[in-house]
């Protein structure tokens, strides 16, 4: 959809915050938020600065840089959402990790809150397996390489207490190194809030029990997004979602098709079960499964090549 100069509610480029941030560009909006390229004035680097904004309940002050809530009725549901924005950086300042984007910085400024956090250069997972046909090789390159550090980034996760809930390709990003970034945690929670905080599903990657806030999420629901990215990888496509599949599900047949060892294609169907209880529990199941992936079909490759000479 293309957005009029007209329509566009977001800041404009060159505009200043806290006088040491500049916009530079607009890069994409939400129902919540509004997400930026800008520059840190001091130093020149580039950052990522994400603008809270909920579509439904701001507008913009004449001068084009508040942030005002339309009603006074909506008050309530403003500052509710505005807390849960500022959750993503309480959040990420809690976790370190190589895979992980750093936040720089966060503040409440022009009636509204903002996040600041590293550029991460590169493409984004989904957008980099469908320009690129993956041949078995390459998929496989990409699960021990790539996905492999992620593993350890989601563990460190889980080892905070924190579930991501927001697992998929476009949340990842990889650079011309193959080095992976995780993004996004602004769905993210620690386990024992349980709190019912709205999150925006993904087809195909959300686990069941994220559509309900009354359901029980966990580990689990990570690992059922984590199944489906590493079946995206490999299939080039992402499996059905799990509201087709509760009434017929041919996810055992589509994998069968594919040739993989029987320990990844287990995992995949054991990380994907519907039912939280009888879905994997265990990242380790991964680490293992990619790691025996990538042996043999490097030993296949080999034996291929002796056959040859």
């Amino acid at each position: 959809m293309t957005t009029t100069l007209r329509s566009y509610n977001g800041l404009f480029t060159n505009m200043k915050l806290r006088r040491t941030y500049k916009i530079k560009r607009h890069v994409s909006s939400s129902e919540l938020s509004h997400v930026y390229v800008g520059v840190h004035m001091q130093s020149g680097n580039s950052v990522i600065i994400k603008e809270y904004y909920p579509q439904s309940l701001a507008i913009r002050d004449l001068n084009r840089r508040t942030v005002l809530c339309r009603l006074p009725a909506q008050q309530s549901s403003f500052h509710v959402l505005k807390q849960a924005f500022m959750q993503e950086a309480a959040i990420l300042s809690q976790v370190h990790h190589p895979n992980i984007m750093k936040l720089l910085d966060h503040f409440e400024d022009n009636g509204t809150a903002y996040l600041v956090t590293e550029l991460c250069k590169g493409k984004t997972l989904d957008k980099l397996v469908q320009s690129t046909d993956l041949t078995p090789t390459a998929s496989r390159e990409l699960l021990a390489h790539t996905m492999l550090p992620l593993l350890d980034a989601i563990s460190a996760i889980h080892q905070h207490g924190i579930i991501h809930r927001d697992l998929k390709p476009q949340n990842i990003i990889v650079n011309s190194n193959g080095h992976a970034k995780l993004i996004d945690f602004g769905s993210a929670i620690h386990i024992e809030d349980q709190i019912q905080r709205r999150i925006f599903t993904s087809r195909s990657y959300s686990a069941l029990e994220l559509y309900s806030l009354q359901s029980k999420q966990g580990v689990s629901s990570d690992i059922y997004s984590l199944a489906a990215i590493v079946y995206f990888i490999i299939n080039g496509t992402a499996p059905d979602d799990v509201a087709d599949r509760l009434f017929e599900d041919h996810l055992g047949k589509k994998l069968e098709q594919k040739n993989m060892t029987r320990l990844l294609s287990f995992v995949i169907r054991w990380g994907l079960a519907l039912e939280p209880n009888k879905r994997c529990s265990s990242l380790g199941w991964f680490r293992c499964a990619f790691q025996a992936e990538h042996l043999l079909h490097k030993y296949k490759l080999k034996f291929n090549l002796r056959q040859v000479q």
